[in-house]
């Protein structure tokens, strides 16, 4: 107990400030002091001190076991079992769950567990021993490993999220993916592929999340390696490689096109055996899709071609809507001599009108009558997913011409051109919209040059607020050097005059001290002098 005594009692959590007056909950610092020691006759006074603090505030009605902590700082109200593992207390932690505190406590805004608590916090609070914490808290962790927050994000998701955003100290969540993903593995296989396909409001994966960032390909390969899917398609019918293609991630949308012409070649393989090919069934907790986009359907139907990923501005959080993929023209030869190989449902090509485009075979496009330009070939199924349809109707022009005004103005001219040749009726309405779509155009480039006048008089007017003050605040400082060298003069009068008072002082002291002696001597000379002597 000498030992216990001589400790420092810990007041304050570690995000505190050093001047720190409050005075916090005796809950939060009875964990607190709490320390995971190999003494274990320390450990046991500890938790025996813990004990007995709960013990007042639970049997006087006072608090609720997964209740939050009611400190003086706001910030700081959450349940026991969170500020556990937030602090990487071990020792108190295990004890908390085996006294009857829930690990799957959930709190109430955001709906985190203590798993994803620690993942936010203990790279701070745990520092160098973080990663070697972490992995020893999932195990009495382990029932928050499936539990979604307000987001439906499960502690993979975090951690993956973590990675992707390129937070500090990325290393601390590489540790944490892989201790996750070995404790899983050590589960079976069905709860691997469990915890690997829980998808969050959004219908992301934990592979969703890690494929719009390359600089975190090792960990996506990690989730394949270890039985993730890169089929899964989220809400908005994208699936992984879709992701990493719309946010211009080349290493990620590689990875997944070879994993993706692997998987293929090995299912046509006659060779293989469904012992060599197949896979274990993978337990999905899935979220009803929604509708699926016909862009998206069309370019997850080329699986059997390389997209070119379009590099774009856009940040990684958020990703764009859609958007149109070129086909690499290094591959047209490969996709002819597929089509010539697939089954008779995929070589459907029925006769067309007699303004059929006549076919360039360099090209595998149609040549459109009369113009120079050229435009898709005739429907046809690839995959699953039909590439849109010759226009054949009034209504099918209108459509198509929208879409292809939109999204591909590299074949306008040749569209348009066919169009009018083709159905001449509709060239008036058709030029009305390009001129209407002109006009908004118009405006809305004035609107938006008009707010960046408005800004740059705004910004000159700050920056030359900005010089002002900043004159302002060198005249101050020269004054404030000014007045700084006066008081040191000032000092240095102080001093010598210090000085040149100790001299008078020991001065005073001296001709005191020779007038007492003056008095003295001539006291003693009027005693002893006769009475009759004339004094002069």
């Amino acid at each position: 107990m000498s030992d216990t005594n001589q400790r420092k009692l810990v007041t304050c959590p570690p995000y505190c400030h050093s001047s720190c007056t409050i005075t916090h909950h005796p809950l939060l610092v009875a964990l607190l002091n709490c320390s995971d020691t190999s003494d274990r006759t320390l450990m046991e006074h500890l938790l025996k001190d813990l004990q007995h603090v709960i013990s007042n505030f639970v049997q006087g009605n006072k608090w609720h076991r997964d209740a939050d902590i009611p400190d003086k700082n706001s910030e700081y109200r959450f349940p026991m079992i969170h500020w556990a593992c937030a602090l990487g207390k071990l020792m108190a932690l295990m004890w908390l769950i085996e006294d009857g505190f829930s690990p799957t406590m959930q709190t109430n805004e955001v709906g985190d567990t203590g798993l994803h608590r620690a993942l936010l916090c203990m790279q701070e609070t745990c520092q160098k021993e973080a990663s070697v914490k972490f992995r020893k808290l999932i195990v009495p962790m382990e029932k928050a490993l499936f539990i979604r927050n307000a987001g439906g994000n499960t502690p993979l998701h975090l951690c993956c999220e973590m990675l992707h955003d390129e937070m500090p100290r990325t290393e601390f969540y590489m540790d944490c993916l892989l201790s996750m993903l070995d404790f899983a593995k050590k589960k079976g296989q069905e709860y691997l592929l469990k915890l690997l396909h829980v998808q969050n409001a959004a219908g992301d994966t934990a592979l969703h999340i890690l494929s719009k960032n390359d600089k975190i390909v090792h960990a996506a390969k990690l989730l394949v390696e270890a039985g993730a899917k890169t089929d899964i398609a989220n809400r908005a019918m994208f699936k992984p490689l879709d992701i990493a293609i719309d946010s211009g991630q080349i290493k990620l949308s590689n990875y997944f096109q070879s994993r993706s012409k692997h998987k293929s070649e090995t299912s046509e393989d006659p060779k293989s055996s469904p012992e060599t090919t197949s896979t274990p069934a993978a337990v999905v907790t899935t979220v009803t899709p929604l509708p699926p986009d016909n862009s998206i359907a069309a370019v997850n139907g080329l699986n059997n071609c390389e997209c070119v990923p379009v590099r774009t501005p856009t940040a990684r959080k958020s990703l764009p809507g859609k958007r149109w993929y070129t086909i690499s023209p290094s591959h047209t030869t490969h996709v002819n001599t597929q089509k010539k190989n697939e089954t008779s449902d995929n070589n459907q090509c029925q006769s067309q009108p007699e303004k059929k485009p006549k076919l360039d075979d360099q090209t595998d496009t149609a040549v459109l009558p009369g113009t120079s330009g050229t435009m898709p070939r005739e429907p046809q199924k690839k995959n699953g997913a039909t590439v849109p349809s010759e226009i054949k109707t009034d209504q099918d022009v209108v459509d198509q011409c929208t879409t292809f005004q939109a999204s591909v103005p590299t074949a306008e001219k040749a569209l348009f051109t066919y169009l009018y040749e083709s159905h001449p009726s509709l060239g008036a309405g058709i030029r009305d919209t390009l001129i209407q779509d002109k006009n908004d155009s118009e405006k809305l480039l004035e609107s938006t040059r008009e707010k960046k006048r408005e800004l740059e008089a705004s910004i000159s007017d700050t920056k030359g607020m900005t010089l002002d003050l900043v004159s302002n605040i060198l005249k101050q400082l020269h004054l404030l050097d000014a007045l700084q060298m006066k008081q040191q003069a000032y000092q240095n009068d102080i001093e010598a005059l210090k000085i040149d008072l100790n001299d008078l002082v020991a001065q005073e002291e001296t001709q005191t001290k020779h007038l007492t002696d003056c008095q003295s001597a001539l006291s003693a000379f009027d005693v002893l002098m006769p009475n009759n002597v004339d004094h002069k």
